[in-house]
């Protein structure tokens, strides 16, 4: 976190750090070097973990034990002038930042500045995402931004849904080091930002925003369909209805980007039905129940579609599977 665009490596950091030793960890870890700082409830020691979603920006998913984390008048006058999306995951939160006190559920998020003293907290274990733009690449949106701090943002804005979906694929998908993707990447979550803030005074979509919408929306797709694949009668009408889009424009997204709904389906139940040929604990499993299991309802179709992918059968994939093992 401290340096984040030298991280080579996006990886889940937990910390302990005990009663007797908490004050000097605030002091030359906390406020020094992370720029914030924690107040647990109690006499317990506190934990929390860290794990970075993305490097190109400081996307991170947070935990840690009850209390607060915050940014005093001392902590604001490093210069800091970014902005900070906050996601509750858990426990709801209480926010105070800019003269308002809320409480946050979870799914409903709110926008601080790092500019202005702020406290973020709850009685039970926190559990959030941030998002954090630096304000120069949104210095002629800045407007937008500040309308929308400390706004209370309900779980319902189609909004919050997309960024939400993009950051979700986000952790499912590494990003690697290619530098051309990382820019892009950092540019739709700039641009779904500057779209969310831009609710605030009624905005309409900014041209600039509308690439990352259709991102977000194709990547709220393949979650939806990551979570439901396995259902022989998924159809595009479901998962349209469940995105809050037409079945027609879910199609037209989809085939913008190279695939179709039955291509992107396929895939992921041909992926599902591989991961279990060489599994070792399924080696007793029939091909029929994995193909039934993987959300196929007709084995010569499965068996067609396997060999079209892999190049082999599913029981030529197992048996050299069984035979690497």
């Amino acid at each position: 976190l401290v340096a984040e665009e030298e991280t080579r490596a996006l990886a889940v950091t937990h910390f302990t750090v005990r009663p007797e030793n908490l004050r000097a960890w605030r002091e030359d870890v906390a406020r020094d070097l992370l720029k914030i700082d924690f107040r647990p409830n109690g006499d317990n020691p506190f934990r929390a973990s860290i794990e970075p979603l993305f490097s190109g920006l400081r996307v991170v998913k947070m935990a840690h034990t009850p209390g607060v984390t915050f940014r005093d008048k001392e902590l604001t006058r490093d210069g800091d002038d970014s902005y900070a999306l906050i996601v509750v995951r858990g426990a709801p939160l209480d926010i105070t930042h800019c003269g308002r006190q809320f409480r946050l559920g979870r799914n409903e998020a709110t926008l601080l500045r790092s500019c202005d003293p702020g406290v973020v907290g709850s009685p039970g274990t926190c559990r959030y995402v941030s998002v954090i733009i630096p304000g120069n690449d949104i210095d002629r949106l800045r407007r937008h931004f500040d309308d929308s701090v400390g706004r209370h943002i309900d779980r319902a804005s189609g909004r919050l849904r997309l960024v939400n979906a993009y950051v979700a694929a986000l952790a499912s998908t590494a990003t690697g080091q290619d530098a051309a993707l990382k820019a892009t990447i950092r540019q739709q979550l700039i641009d779904l930002m500057v779209l969310l803030a831009s609710e605030a005074d009624g905005g309409a979509v900014p041209e600039s925003s509308r690439g990352a919408v259709s991102a977000a929306r194709v990547a709220g797709i393949r979650e939806r369909v990551a979570s439901s694949f396995t259902d022989p009668n998924l159809i595009p009408a479901d998962v349209a209805a469940a995105e809050g889009l037409s079945e027609r424009y879910l199609q037209r997204l989809l085939e913008l980007r190279g695939t179709t709904f039955t291509t992107l389906v396929n895939d992921m139940r041909l992926q599902h039905a591989r991961a279990l040929l060489g599994d070792p604990s399924q080696r007793q499993c029939r091909i029929l129940d994995i193909a039934l299991s993987s959300g196929f309802s007709d084995l010569s179709h499965f068996n067609r579609l396997f060999r079209r992918h892999y190049g082999c059968t599913p029981t030529e994939a197992r048996a050299t599977a069984v035979g690497r093992a």
